[in-house]
């Protein structure tokens, strides 16, 4: 039920908060003053040093109809005409077969039901009309969104879904339709278009909303070598109705479970009511959402679902106005960053340069997160301004970072798995900087885990968790980072076999507590102190104290990457049942029929673990209810529509 109460709680604060931030007008929707990218940072005054993505162009703030101040970016051309500028790969057609697919955890286009929109670098997939995969009802919504494929490296969709909203109503999709196929080229068009209509998923907005009699029609529009996708949404006064003033536009936005929530504003545990973009940052990839100009109301942040909120439409009686935005689709969160800057004409300077450990190799999964000058405190409320993943851009080295900042002056903090945080000054205000990491090397603590009987012997490895406690000034997990805060908790490692095994863990000092939930007992550990020399090691002996002969343990609801709200895979989500004892695990996901079967044969603990297959229907406007063990499908073996397909969403 949390998705249906948020939802509802964000459709009635957007009913309440002023529809928009900038005073723009229907030419200008994006309108209002440019902010700085952060509030301690020295803004030079112009965008005569805005960069692109690959941090190296320059060009000014993007308006309303694609017109830009430098005249060799290219002209919009949705209407006719020639599009000026280099020509490259772009395409828009109709998913075909399963290799003209989005793949990855959340992946749901379906071959035939949805339509491929795709450059060199990113690729998106807008759902036929008529389909409901997710939330939205209507079809022609964005559900799927992935880098270009590269050899190697898997499909990596993690997105959830976006669909447009206007006066708080939204496109009954009666068409979707191909304008320009990229052939030429120049550009890709998919367009989609229908009357407006209630939303269908929460009664108190719908009745809230009155109808407005006008066509909504949103185009998808992709340039070759731009990651980013620009959405302009056309509301069409075609009803004789009189004119229209003060029309509310914006969009619904899911990143999903498996997303960290960012803004530029509020860093990622700040949220701000008015934001200059929204960002998520997933395992692998990153996305983000901004306008040209002026600021994005959002009455509530959340990776279940925003209700981004635009400048209103004055909309002339027989005629039309519109309004654009852009979505962007990066290997990390700084890439997004270099993108939402370069859309918004900001002036930035770039710091680059590699995380390394102490032996000169590149150090796996380190990020470097920056903070305005004197804001990087684990225990303050300083904000981050941007993250970079080291050695994600495929064609950086491994272990290189790279962050474009508006000019001024910054603390960077590197950090990775198991190793103490490096902090290091830099000053960009009139020049762009190196900065390279030497990181430590990380802890190691070693877990054994095995069932004891009442005379302490021995039967066998079994799984088991650790839940590790600070103890002292060990380095605490923070939030500004995109690190986990699991209820206080340091670190919680998963023991899936028991058998010995290695985890790195920040060098410190831990209380330990071992586990297999509430059958067994659970030992604890004082004062564990992890070094980086050589693994510290516990073998924990765990006896079943509830005897559970004849009974099963159980969990009839549980949710994975496959829903809205949550994000763990089904590997990792099968991990969490096994360590905490549970038998009889059902897969309940949001509307969407998933499976911990391949999971469990994946690690092949079946016997431990038996699946149950559910799915948690929500009933529109009335309620949500989980049903156990359907026959059908979502999906087919080749991601045709599947027997279910017509009941989802």
């Amino acid at each position: 039920m949390r998705m249906t109460r948020m939802f509802l709680g964000v459709a009635v604060l957007g009913l309440l908060v002023a529809c928009g931030g900038g005073g723009g007008d229907a030419a200008d929707p994006g309108g209002g003053t440019d902010v700085p990218h952060s509030p301690d940072a020295v803004d030079d005054g112009g965008a005569d040093a805005a960069v692109d993505p690959g941090f190296s162009e320059t060009v000014g703030p993007l308006d309303a109809e694609g017109e830009t101040s430098d005249p060799g970016v290219a002209d919009d051309a949705v209407d006719g005409g020639d599009v000026p500028g280099p020509t490259g790969y772009v395409s828009a057609r109709k998913v075909a077969t399963a290799g003209d697919r989005i793949g990855g955890d959340n992946a749901w286009g379906a071959v035939g039901r949805s339509w491929l929109i795709e450059n060199d670098r990113v690729r998106f997939a807008i759902q036929d009309r008529g389909t409901a995969v997710h939330l939205f009802l209507y079809g022609g919504n964005l559900i799927d969104a992935d880098l270009a494929p590269v050899e190697g490296r898997p499909d990596n969709d993690q997105f959830r879904e976006l669909f447009t909203v206007v006066g708080f109503r939204v496109g009954d999709v009666t068409q979707v339709e191909v304008v320009a196929d990229g052939s030429d080229g120049r550009e890709a068009v998919l367009r989609v278009s229908g009357p407006d209509t209630d939303t269908g998923i929460i009664q108190m907005l719908d009745s809230l909303a009155s109808p407005l009699g006008v066509t909504i029609q949103t185009e998808y529009i992709l340039r070759p070598g731009e990651p980013w996708l620009r959405l302009r949404t056309r509301v069409v006064n075609d009803a004789g109705n009189p004119e229209l003033s003060g029309v509310m536009t914006g969009d619904f936005i899911a990143f999903g479970g498996a997303s960290h929530i960012f803004t530029p504003e509020g860093g990622f545990a700040g949220r701000p009511s008015s934001v200059s973009a929204l960002l998520g940052a997933g395992r692998g990839i990153a996305y983000g959402y901004t306008v040209s100009q002026g600021m994005i109301s959002v009455p509530e942040i959340d990776a279940n679902g925003t209700v981004a909120i635009l400048d209103p439409l004055e909309v002339p009686q027989g005629g039309s106005a519109s309004f654009d935005r852009f979505f962007i689709v990066a290997p990390d969160l700084a890439e997004v960053m270099a993108s939402i800057h370069t859309l918004r004409g900001q002036a930035v300077r770039t710091v680059q340069g590699r995380v390394l450990g102490p032996e000169g190799q590149p150090v796996a999964g380190a990020r470097v997160t920056a903070f305005a000058q004197g804001r990087a405190d684990p225990v303050g409320n300083g904000r981050a301004v941007s993250q970079a993943v080291a050695g994600m851009s495929q064609e950086d080295e491994p272990g290189t970072y790279r962050l474009a900042l508006a000019p001024g002056a910054y603390d960077l903090v590197a950090s990775a798995p198991g190793r103490l945080r490096q902090f290091h000054p830099v000053d960009l205000g009139l020049t762009d900087g190196e900065v390279d990491f030497e990181m430590g090397p990380a802890g190691r603590l070693g877990l054994t885990v095995v069932e004891v009987g009442p005379g302490d012997e021995e039967r066998g490895a079994i799984p088991g968790k650790a839940s590790l406690q600070c103890v002292g000034d060990t380095q605490r997990p923070w939030v500004e980072l995109g690190e986990r805060v699991n209820r206080g908790l340091c670190a919680v490692l998963y023991s899936t076999r028991g058998q010995a095994e290695e985890f790195a863990v920040v060098p410190g000092t831990y209380r330990v507590v071992m586990s297999r939930g509430p059958e067994y007992d659970a030992p604890v550990f004082q004062d564990v102190t992890v070094g980086t020399d050589e693994a510290t090691w516990i073998e924990a002996r765990l006896e079943r104290r509830v005897d559970t002969t004849g009974f099963l343990a159980a969990d009839f609801h549980q949710h994975t990457i496959g829903s809205i709200d949550a994000e763990p895979t089904h590997v990792e989500k099968v991990i969490e049942n096994l360590v905490e004892g549970v038998e009889i695990a059902a897969c309940t996901d949001h509307d969407m029929m998933t499976s911990y079967r391949p999971a469990i044969e994946e690690l092949d603990v079946g016997h431990w673990v038996t699946a149950l297959d559910g799915n948690e229907v929500s009933v529109n406007l009335i309620g949500h209810f989980n049903v156990f063990t359907p026959v059908g499908q979502v999906l087919t073996e080749d991601f045709q529509p599947g027997t279910l397909f017509p009941h989802t969403g």
